[in-house]
């Protein structure tokens, strides 16, 4: 058996494409407003290492990048204000009185799980279906509510991912990219199941 024909090649050579991919998605997100395109086109180049596809990374990215970038900036017009909306009753009801503060807490906590399980969802939608950006949210709320356990798995791999960047500052130069293989890998379990029943 040759070098290039074992597993600890196999996994260089797969560390290495999660590095360059990592790097075009970094770069791709200095503009601020293509965080979305570039996350959406990173979303797509990990859907087909999963799917057992090896497409060249820059040009795939490029690819896909430019294929998602409308739709994916729509989709960014609805969920980021909604997430500051989200953000700003948290605040509100920090600041309530106390009557009315267990119930905005209650209300807001609700409406932000339901936010944070249908995030999860977006990119991998947006990367497995050639849907509507409205039928992206519609289909990733069903799945976050309805694939419950892969929608908490899913966070606690962002989690993670978040808290070794803050610990280690280095890791962000594999993190993006490593967690979006982790997370779209969880998605497209629930996806193969809801489409075999």
């Amino acid at each position: 058996m040759s070098f290039q024909d074992s597993r600890i090649y196999r996994m260089l050579e797969r560390f290495s494409d999660l590095f360059i991919l990592n790097l075009c998605w970094l770069l791709a997100c200095l503009p601020v407003v293509t965080i979305w395109p570039a996350t959406a086109a990173m979303f797509a180049v990990v859907r087909e290492w999963v799917l057992d596809r090896e497409p060249r990374v820059i040009a795939s990215f490029l690819r896909f990048f430019k294929a998602n970038f409308t739709q994916s900036l729509c989709v960014a017009v609805i969920w980021s204000p909604l997430g500051l909306l989200l953000l700003s009753g948290l605040n509100l009801a920090a600041q309530s009185a106390p009557p009315w503060q267990p119930l905005l807490f209650f209300c807001v906590s609700i409406l932000g799980i339901l936010y944070l399980v249908t995030s999860v969802y977006l990119f991998p939608v947006m990367a497995n279906y050639r849907v509507s950006f409205l039928q992206i949210i519609k289909n990733s709320v069903l799945f976050g509510i309805g694939r419950l356990p892969v929608s908490v798995l899913c966070l606690l791999v962002v989690g993670a991912a978040a808290a070794l960047v803050a610990i280690i500052p280095v890791a962000l130069l594999i993190a993006g990219s490593s967690t979006a293989y982790a997370v779209y890998h969880l998605c497209n379990r629930a996806f193969r199941r809801v489409e075999a029943g």
